[in-house]
């Protein structure tokens, strides 16, 4: 039975996570170990076989620590597609709710400022709900639908 030894060699120029990915929520998720574990297994595994999954206590604690820095480093760098995505979404749901607030609300209510006060905070607060849950790293467990009056 033969066997490949693998080392990694973190590159020279290797770049920091980035803070905002909050790295402790990223390996925090439910699913962090199980990509890591798969990942330890492909590494493990030669590419003719199936890959299995590995239980992370069976692999050297080095290459658990490195597919881990690894994996935060690769989901760190989607950041900014998540990031982009929950500001449109969040975007989106602004301009819904605004609208439907318009179209809703009497001449009387549109004229109170503390009804548009009141309104424009529960629209900020959906919007801001709306941004979370669409991070990566920060989804809440209740899709936001709509504002209470």
């Amino acid at each position: 039975m033969t066997r490949t030894i693998v080392a990694f060699q973190p590159s020279r120029s290797q770049p920091p996570v980035p803070q905002r990915a909050r790295p402790d929520r990223l390996r925090a998720l439910p699913q962090f170990s199980v990509i890591v574990a798969w990942i330890a297994a492909a590494v493990l595994h030669h590419r003719d076989k199936d890959v299995l999954v590995v239980r992370l206590e069976d692999v050297a604690p080095a290459l658990v620590d490195q597919v881990t820095e690894e994996t935060v480093r690769t989901l760190a760098a989607l950041d900014p597609i998540a990031e982009s995505a929950a500001r449109h979404r969040a975007r989106k749901l602004a301009g819904e709710l605004l609208a439907k607030t318009l179209s809703e609300a009497t001449e009387v209510e549109l004229a109170d400022a503390d009804y548009l006060r009141d309104r424009g905070n529960a629209i900020a607060d959906a919007v801001l709900e709306r941004y979370r849950g669409q991070l990566v790293y920060g989804a809440t467990s209740v899709p936001v639908t709509e504002v209470k009056n």
